[in-house]
């Protein structure tokens, strides 16, 4: 909204970070393929890809840096317990666990805070049409 007030394309710029995204993913797909020297479907398991969600989302998806201390945790945390042997698996899911709570608390004391404004607003917006009605009558 602020960036369209000062004459900025804000779809044209969502599509050109889009394109310099998959365009560094492109690369990075040609370096994985030379580094490893054969491309096979079983590379990659949906797994990784949960892994990296969980990372982005402990992180927060707000901030630039909060992904990267998300990252750092959800690689450092399983090795640091890895002397637990398979007590750290529950020790990493009681801890992704603990975030994922947190996380929906904060969701829903932001959905209270918003559901209590509301009935303000809508006594504003009902007080003023009829204000507007016994104005114009």
């Amino acid at each position: 909204m602020s960036a369209a007030s000062l004459g900025i394309n804000g779809a044209a710029w969502k599509v050109f970070a889009f394109g310099i995204g998959s365009a560094v993913a492109g690369a990075a797909g040609c370096f994985y393929a030379s580094f490893v020297g054969t491309l096979v479907p079983d590379a990659f398991f949906v797994s990784e890809a949960f892994n990296i969600l969980a990372m982005v989302i402990v992180g927060g998806m707000g901030t630039l840096i909060g992904p990267v201390f998300g990252a750092i945790l959800l690689t450092v945390l399983p090795e640091v317990l890895r002397g637990f042997g398979d007590l750290r698996l529950v020790v990493y899911g009681a801890a992704l666990t603990f975030v994922a709570g947190i996380l929906a608390i904060a969701f829903l004391m932001n959905l209270i805070r918003r559901i209590s404004f509301l009935p303000f607003v809508l006594y504003r917006m009902v007080l003023g049409g009829f204000l507007l009605v016994m104005l114009y009558t």
